[in-house]
Formats: structure tokens, sequence, C-alpha cells
């Protein structure tokens, strides 16, 4: 018995040093045994406390810019198309890739049909998506009506869909592109 209680006067006496009677001098020589006694460790868990400082840091900002989206949809539903139509712009902010898509053929056909609308009055806003714009259409000529409905599922599954298109795809676009352009001329 005598024994566990040396060992527990041990421990008594190096948790007043350490803990109770806390200063830099002690922590650093508590620092420097576990050191000793961890070998490199120790400087690896310092850098690993930064890194996931730095971590908890950038997952807060990005969560506070999710948060304020967030806000924003809620306070004011109209704004997002808006949002969503800034969103699918964003490539065009690179430089290098700026009129990349431009030589898309969903692309193509659809600022086709947009210029040839917009000589008719049918205008798209800067913040309307492709699909806005074909309700548009579809209020002035109810006849094409279906035909833009096949034009949206084309585009969508061109431009955002996983690449794989149908052969006949291409041809299926023009057509559609054709009868909407000629749908435009016949409004005259």
């Amino acid at each position: 018995i005598g024994f566990l209680v040396d060992i527990y006067d041990y421990i008594q006496l190096q948790w007043n040093r350490y803990v109770l009677d806390y200063s830099k001098d002690n922590q650093r020589d508590l620092l420097d045994i576990a050191s000793r006694g961890l070998g490199y460790l120790s400087t690896h868990l310092l850098a690993l406390r930064i890194t996931i400082a730095n971590l908890q840091n950038a997952i807060a900002g990005l969560l506070f810019l999710v948060f304020l989206v967030w806000l924003l949809r809620e306070i004011a539903p109209e704004i997002t198309p808006y949002i969503q139509a800034w969103s699918l712009r964003l490539p065009e902010l690179n430089l290098f890739g700026r009129n990349r898509n431009r030589h898309h053929l969903a692309t193509r056909c659809f600022l086709k049909i947009e210029r040839e609308f917009k000589k008719r009055g049918i205008t798209r806003s800067p913040w309307e998506t492709p699909r806005h714009f074909m309700e548009g259409i579809r209020k002035s000529i109810p006849s094409v009506s279906e035909t833009c409905q096949q034009f949206l599922a084309l585009y969508y599954a061109a431009r955002f869909g996983n690449g794989e298109q149908a052969e006949s795809w291409s041809d299926e676009i023009r057509d559609a592109t054709a009868t909407l352009l000629k749908a435009s001329k016949e409004t005259t």
C-alpha cells in the first residue's frame, strides 16, 4: 500500500504543478516531456491543430455563403431566376472560355431562335433562362407549344446532360429550330 500512496502523491504533485499552478514555464516543461515521449509527433500534432483551425474557418465561411443564398431566396423569391441565370453565365467570366460554348449546336440554335423572335418583338431579358423565354413564345404563339417543349428537352439534354444523345439528336434539334423560326416568320 505504501507504493500506491507514493504513486498517488507523485501524481498529485504533478497535477498541482502543471494544472493548478499553471504557468508558461510549467507548460513548456510538460510539452518537453511529452515531445521526448512522443518524439517527432508533437510538432505534427501542432501543425494538425493549425490545419483543423483553418478548415473550420473555411467551412464556416462556406456555410455563411450558403446561408446568405438561402436567406436571399426566402426574402425575395422573385430574384431566384436571376441568380440561376447569373450562375449559368459564370463560365463567361473566364477569359479563355468566353466564347467556347457558342460553338455548341444547342447554343447556336437557341441564339438563332432568340435573334429571330427579337425581330418579331418577343425579347429575352438577361435574367431569363431558356425555359422562361420559351414560355413567352408559347404565350404568343400557342400552336408551337409542343415544339417549344421538344426544343427545351433537347437543349437541356445537350447542355446539361451526360453527353450521350441519340444519333438523331442533331437532326431533331435542327428540325425544332426550323419549325420555331418558320412560326416566327408567320406571325408577322
